[in-house]
């Protein structure tokens, strides 16, 4: 049987194809005259012939035509999972940029430069850096030292009263910033007018606490000589 498979004549490629073609999914193409058309063999060795091809086209053409099935699939699948990244991607980017755009209308940002300024509000607003620096943890360790060696040996007031004007210091920045947080571009005056008004009211106490005007005067002065210093 091999022999003749092997010695077969008239074999051409269209009719190999239609051949296993027909094997694998049972057409009637291998019957007859058909069949020894394309190969002269026995009626005999034309079905041993067909049940080889077919079991053929099971072994081995099957899994190949599956694993390209699957391979087109995983195609489809990963240029749509690429698609759908770049629309996401385009997205997130449509929206961080409306949101900036939106915080930066409404946000009041006002002009800054690095010029020390007589009051804390003015400084908050229009200092930059101010409110960070002054509300960093080595600021406040470095000023608290000092400030009790100016209290002590440069006003002759007692030490304790170091803490209460630090803490009301500290404080009134906080209170600024969070005000600062809640002014809308365009409808600042009244936020600002609410500022000064708590700055004022912290004065009074730091007045209060370094007794005089001279010495309130010289307290400010050492405000602004230690954060040019620092």
């Amino acid at each position: 049987f091999s022999d003749k498979v092997e010695h077969g004549i008239g074999f051409q490629d269209n009719d190999i194809k239609k051949l296993v073609r027909a094997a694998f999914y049972g057409e009637k193409e291998l019957e007859g005259s058909k069949l020894k058309s394309v190969l002269m063999i026995s009626d005999d060795s034309s079905v041993q012939l067909k049940r080889f091809i077919k079991r053929i086209a099971l072994t081995y053409v099957a899994p190949v035509l599956a694993l390209l099935g699957l391979y087109s699939s995983y195609g489809h699948i990963k240029n749509y999972l690429d698609e759908k990244s770049k629309v996401d991607t385009t997205s997130e980017v449509f929206v961080k940029k409306l949101k900036e755009e939106r915080e930066s209308k409404y946000n009041f940002n006002p002009k800054q430069d690095l010029i020390y300024k007589e009051n804390y509000v003015d400084n908050v607003l229009y200092t930059k850096g101010y409110a960070e620096l002054a509300l960093s943890k080595d600021f406040q360790s470095q000023y608290v030292i000092k400030l009790n060696d100016f209290i002590i040996n440069e006003l002759g007031l007692d030490e304790t009263i170091v803490v209460s004007l630090n803490t009301v210091h500290t404080n009134l920045i906080q209170d600024i910033l969070k005000s600062k947080d809640n002014i809308i571009s365009g409808y600042e005056k009244s936020e600002i007018e609410k500022m000064r008004d708590l700055e004022s009211s912290a004065v009074k106490v730091q007045r209060k606490l370094l007794r005089t005007r001279t010495k309130y005067e010289r307290f400010k002065k050492f405000e602004q000589d230690f954060y040019y210093s620092y």
